[in-house]
């Protein structure tokens, strides 16, 4: 049962870690793209 128990939560930190990587990356992606929308360059 422990073996199991430690598996489930090893899958639950993986999922964690990508939800919050793209949330990250969705913020970037809309950054990027609000500056790109109002002309900036740099």
């Amino acid at each position: 049962i422990r073996d199991t128990n430690m598996h489930i939560v090893k899958n639950q930190q993986l999922a964690n870690r990508k939800i919050r990587y793209a949330n990250r990356f969705e913020k970037m992606k809309k950054a990027l793209n609000s500056t790109l929308d109002l002309g900036c360059e740099e």
